[in-house]
């Protein structure tokens, strides 16, 4: 009988022909046993041609037409059999050794694992589980690791198009989860990619947030946000 993996590792793709390719081998070289779900949208650029080319390495695809990128997470996440479940961008890549390295961290008491990520460009970002975690998104997916346990009665909301993954680390924050935190640089994250849309972005957290807080107090962390958007996006 087959052991379940520590790690799946879920890609969600469309039309991603010019980075797919790095998106995998970047998971191959990490000479590190994993379970590899790619979850196509039914793409018609030559992404499934790529990737059907993995298919001797393991890798678990499905091609077909979705709802959106968290219709097609939460189908991975049914199909996912690891004791940790990630979620690895079309256009993002993982850093070198950066599985051995994090899975000594792991631990069935943590909720989440997460460490930094960085982008095509160079800046980092470090992810953080605290209080500004109730203003918006703290913990980039790319650089986190959730415990299986937490998609037990859990499914991304796939009416949304680019922040249904704040729900999930917000409601984490508010039951308190036990989480570790490590300084390592997970991935590397592409920035054309569609969470880039600031006032998309804002729109959907102040909507996910308002599912935990009265309309008044709601209110007042989507000010503060639109200010932070303000100072730092130069969004108007």
């Amino acid at each position: 009988m087959k052991m379940s993996p520590l790690i799946s590792i879920i890609t969600v793709v469309f039309n991603a022909v010019s980075t797919i390719e790095k998106t995998i081998e970047s998971v191959i070289e990490q000479y590190y046993d994993v379970e590899f779900i790619i979850i196509d949208g039914a793409s018609n650029d030559g992404t499934i041609e790529k990737v059907a080319a993995y298919k001797e390495s393991g890798i678990f695809i499905i091609s077909e037409t979705d709802k959106g990128i968290y219709d097609a997470m939460n189908k991975g996440i049914s199909i996912a059999t690891g004791k940790w479940i990630y979620f690895l961008g079309a256009d993002d890549y993982l850093t070198e050794n950066c599985l051995h390295n994090v899975s000594g961290s792991f631990g069935a008491e943590y909720d989440i694992v997460f460490g930094n990520v960085m982008s095509d460009k160079g800046k980092i970002f470090k992810s953080t589980l605290n209080l500004k975690t109730i203003l918006s998104n703290t913990i980039h997916h790319q650089g986190a690791f959730y415990n299986r346990s937490v998609f037990e009665g859990f499914r991304y909301d796939s009416t949304k198009k680019i922040m249904a993954d704040y729900e999930l680390n917000l409601k984490l924050y508010l039951k308190k989860a036990k989480y570790r935190k490590i300084d390592d640089i997970i991935a590397v994250c592409g920035t054309q990619g569609i969470s880039s849309t600031d006032r998309l972005s804002l729109e959907e957290t102040n909507m996910i947030r308002g599912k935990f807080y009265n309309k008044n107090l709601n209110y007042f962390f989507s000010l503060l946000l639109k200010i932070k958007y303000l100072l730092h996006y130069g969004l108007l």
